[in-house]
Order: C-alpha cells, then sequence, then structure tokens
C-alpha cells in the first residue's frame, strides 16, 4: 500500500493510518490501520498539527503515523424539491 507523505496532508481531513512502531519497542509487528484525523486545535499552521485518533483523546505528532488513503467525506443525499 501506498503511502501519502505529511507534506500531502490536509487539515481537518480524515484519514486511514498505521502508528509507527516506537523507537526502542521489543515487538517487530505492525501496528493496525485506524481512521485518523489531522487536528489544527493548537494551531492552523501546518507546523502546529496533530494526529487525533477516532474515538478518543488522543494526539500525537504526524511523525509517529504513516498515513495511506483520505477517507472521503460521504455524499451529500440528493433532495428533491417540489
Amino acid at each position: 500500500m501506498n503511502t501519502i507523505g505529511t507534506d500531502q496532508l490536509e487539515p481537518d481531513r480524515f484519514y486511514w493510518a498505521r502508528r509507527l512502531q516506537a523507537k526502542g519497542a521489543s515487538t517487530s509487528e505492525p501496528s493496525d490501520i485506524e481512521v485518523v484525523q489531522i487536528s489544527t486545535v493548537f494551531g492552523a499552521a501546518s507546523e502546529f498539527w496533530t494526529v487525533a485518533v477516532v474515538g478518543s483523546d488522543e494526539r500525537f505528532d504526524l511523525s509517529a503515523f504513516e498515513f495511506f488513503h483520505k477517507v472521503p467525506f460521504p455524499r451529500s443525499p440528493r433532495v428533491d424539491r417540489i
């Protein structure tokens, strides 16, 4: 699976990502792929962006993850006008 560079990420968007193994960690198995959000809670400039893990209050530095595909926004339902 191809990865996306951090320079290609967009703020407030959701991505499929995998946590990179921490230095000195004993396990060599890759972690599961999860949905994360590129958060601008600490500032709008890209140097302040963090990774917010969906379903938790955890935030990480961008370098702690490898990013795959952007999660697309759901389509808006079509509303027929009478």
